[in-house]
């Protein structure tokens, strides 16, 4: 009993800092994987534990891996702030999912635009 209320605990203070956040295994299901997009080597993972969401990622050039934090999955969008530390760049990214295997990104910031990813196989 005391293992699960730690790990009960545990993935409230995660939900907490703002790198995970709670959700719904129906909710999170269009943003689960690992997704790629042919314009950039930025690879983001999405993951569910326990009714909380994950994202981390990473870029695939060189294996810096970005800040995550203000995670939240609201109303079918997963929004974040990614930030990649050897350059300091912040965006805050909002990704909603535009088929079975596809998001769309539509992110602002120090880089604007939109960009569609394909979850990898």
């Amino acid at each position: 009993m005391k293992k699960l209320l730690l790990l009960f605990a545990g993935a409230a203070l995660l939900a907490a800092s703002g790198l995970r956040a709670e959700a719904t295994p129906a909710a999170a299901a269009p943003f689960l994987g690992t997704w790629r997009c042919a314009e950039t080597t930025m690879q983001f993972t999405v993951g569910l534990v326990n009714g909380v969401i994950s994202f981390q990622a990473v870029d695939t050039a060189d294996g810096e891996k970005f800040e995550i934090k203000n995670v939240q999955l609201k109303d079918g969008v997963l929004s974040v702030t990614q930030r990649m530390p050897s350059t300091n760049r912040t965006t805050q990214a909002k990704y909603r999912s535009t088929g079975k295997d596809t998001l769309e990104e539509r992110s602002t910031g120090d880089w604007e635009g939109t960009l569609l990813w394909h979850r990898k196989n």
